[in-house]
């Protein structure tokens, strides 16, 4: 539900065009915490973004339950610059919430999985009628105080992350855009799916699609 939000409404991250350079660093370096592949023993980050905006959401997520759970009070002006610290975007989050919303509702409809639960709904009540008691306030610019935000951040996603999974869940995004070198078939669907594996990782895909129930037509590296 949330890459599909994240889709259909776009990644939560800020704009960098009107940011110094030191500060397009400091998103960058927050993207590449939320994006698979970042690790320790690899040379580079591997980004993408529908995983980056989803863990994005996650991080975002995880700090409202934990601020929600705490004694301390987190206001919309509390959670708007904590946004602005880590170079998200509280608006399109909303946005994205208010999807993953609409197709939890959907999913349980269909019986396929369960919706939000009352208590997150009541709290994104309340934060939106709070948000609506500051339309039309001047937004005040932004200081950048965090010296490195994306630590927060991988510490809200936590260090058990499972990377490899990550990393062919966005080999089979991308794989969703393409076509070419793989077909694969599932019950009475088929899908032509392309992408290119690092080294050494050719021979581990078809042996996993196998194990989670396709049967693999014909397959010939690129």
């Amino acid at each position: 539900a949330i890459l599909a939000a994240v889709h259909q409404r776009g990644d939560p991250f800020v704009d960098d065009q009107d940011l110094e350079p030191r500060l397009v660093q400091q998103l960058r370096n927050v993207r590449e915490a939320c994006s698979p592949g970042r690790a320790r023993g690899r040379e580079r980050v591997l980004l993408g973004d529908l995983m980056a905006g989803m863990q994005a959401y996650k991080a975002w997520q995880r700090q409202e339950a934990m601020a929600r759970c705490s004694s301390e009070s987190w206001a919309f002006a509390d959670e708007a610059e904590w946004c602005a610290q880590h170079y998200f975007s509280l608006d399109r989050l909303h946005e994205i919430e208010e999807m993953v919303t609409q197709i939890r509702d959907v999913l349980e409809q269909l019986g396929y999985d369960d919706s939000v639960p009352a208590s997150q709904r009541e709290s994104m009540r309340r934060r939106r009628q709070e948000k609506m008691r500051h339309v039309g306030t001047r937004a005040s610019r932004t200081t950048y105080t965090l010296q490195n935000p994306a630590a927060d951040i991988e510490r809200l996603l936590g260090p058990s992350r499972n990377r490899d999974t990550e990393l062919f869940l966005s080999w089979c995004l991308a794989a969703s855009f393409t076509a070419g070198i793989l077909e694969v078939r599932n019950g009475s669907s088929t899908e032509i799916v392309k992408y290119r594996p690092k080294k050494g990782r050719m021979h581990q895909i078809v042996p996993h699609l196998r194990s989670r129930g396709y049967t693999i037509v014909h397959d010939r590296p690129a």
